[in-house]
């Protein structure tokens, strides 16, 4: 009998506890004020109020509205009993500048869709051009490069008719030099030169053979090309360091020394194309061509020149924006560094000093037009024709079967309009360069 009083008292005390505790809660509520929990909690802020409902959201930060307010009296009719009081306007005010609002989602464009905006859009090519260069003619050099109008570099070469170039080529005793820029369609041009080449004896160059070795009758290396020679000189040796280094090399492959004529030539690129080509290579694929050597000069520039972006193995997964960001970025004016004679700029040293930089953007682009004029052919991966009517002229031989123009995967990448303009800076050179080999290009072949 006792104990059965005890339990009846033991659970007559705890509903009471809990009709207490139920009281609290309900008069607590009205009490509540906005509290906003850690950056990273799943519940950002919460607070109940007797005009206000805000309710918690589990959604991450960034995709997050700002939090949703569910009005409870809005059926009031008079102005009082629906009015905020003040201390509940100063919470929601507190509440709604702690809570950062939701960044716009930024429109992104192609690079196609970019050009033609710049060519259309007066103001937008305003924009572009207002930013600071350090070539001089930049300004109207970019005007041409958008809009297809102004800027001509014809007076420059006018003297140029093909006359003072070494037009005669002889596959027996001269050598063909082919300056590989990275991102340009060499590695195609490569390949057919291997395979699609008439020339008047065998070289048998297999697809899965890496180099061939191929030699003429004589005995002398005819063409120098990663296809044909390997990197003896280093990988995507540019002209510096091919003009110190192949005398001694192409001595060591014939094993004797004589007297041999050069005759370079290059393949060329849009130069955002290519940009954006090499930057889709390196985040995709990963590599960065780590074992080139920038010879100059005596010796090879080190880490008090130019440092690598990242030390890492490769550069898999590298966004666009540090990409861009890193200074010491080779990618950055590479056809004209690699076409430009770099002793003529002290080489690499000083590479960031800002008046180095002037210096080296009116050295590098009119060295890299002078190598141009020397050289007795170049082509254009975006007009494989007619690149293929001029190298036939210039060399006498011919390619077996015709060349498609290559499109890169890079051209679908999207972009903002801010990632857009910074790119055109880090191309700025490259631009002069390429306008410059196109009005070259069309000068010869109207005098073919």
């Amino acid at each position: 009998m006792r104990k059965r009083r005890t339990f009846q008292s033991l659970k007559f005390l705890i509903y009471l506890l809990g009709l207490m505790l139920l009281f609290c809660v309900l008069i607590g509520v009205n009490m509540l004020r906005p509290e906003c929990l850690p950056y990273d909690s799943h519940v950002r802020c919460k607070m109940v109020h007797s005009d206000y409902t805000f309710l918690a959201t589990r959604r991450p930060l960034e995709a997050s509205p700002l939090l949703n307010i569910t009005r409870h009296n809005e059926r009031k009719e008079t102005v009082n009993e629906t009015k905020v009081d003040t201390k509940s306007s100063k919470d929601i005010a507190r509440l709604s500048n702690n809570v950062p609002k939701p960044v716009p989602r930024t429109r992104t464009f192609t690079i196609a869709e970019l050009m033609k905006r710049a060519k259309e859009d007066q103001h937008f090519l305003t924009k572009i051009l207002s930013q600071y260069y350090w070539h001089p003619k930049t300004k109207d050099v970019l005007q041409r490069y958008f809009t297809g109008m102004g800027y001509s570099f014809e007076p420059e070469f006018k003297t140029d008719r093909n006359e003072n170039l070494i037009n005669d080529y002889d596959i027996y005793n001269d050598v063909m030099v082919f300056l590989h820029i990275q991102k340009t369609g060499g590695t195609h041009l490569n390949e057919r030169l291997a395979s699609r080449l008439q020339i008047p004896f065998k070289c048998n160059c297999p697809k899965k053979q890496n180099v061939c070795p191929c030699l003429n009758p004589k005995g002398n290396v005819w063409i120098y090309s990663s296809r044909f020679s390997g990197w003896p000189c280093g990988l995507h040796a540019d002209r510096t360091q091919l003009h110190r280094c192949l005398p001694g090399q192409l001595d060591l492959t014939e094993r004797g020394t004589r007297n041999r004529r050069y005759f370079y030539f290059t393949q060329l690129r849009d130069p955002i194309a290519r940009y954006m080509s090499e930057f889709y290579h390196q985040s995709v694929v990963g590599g960065h061509w780590q074992d080139a050597l920038l010879g100059c000069g005596p010796g090879f520039s080190d880490w008090t020149d130019i440092r690598p972006c990242f030390v890492t193995e490769t550069w898999r997964g590298v966004t666009l924006d540090n990409f861009m960001a890193c200074q010491h970025n080779l990618a950055t004016n590479r056809m004209t560094r690699m076409l430009a004679d770099l002793n003529r700029s002290d080489c690499y040293r000083n590479y960031l000093d800002r008046k180095a930089i002037y210096k080296r953007a009116i050295m590098w682009t009119e060295s890299a037009k002078e190598n141009l004029q020397q050289m007795p052919y170049f082509g254009f991966m975006e007009d494989t024709e007619a690149s293929d009517k001029l190298f036939s002229h210039t060399f006498k031989m011919r390619f077996k079967v015709r060349s498609s123009n290559l499109r890169g995967r890079s051209s679908q990448i999207r972009i903002t309009e801010e990632q857009f303009m910074k790119l055109v800076k880090l191309v700025e050179l490259d631009i002069h360069t390429y306008l410059f080999a196109k009005d070259l290009f069309q000068s010869r072949l109207r005098n073919l």
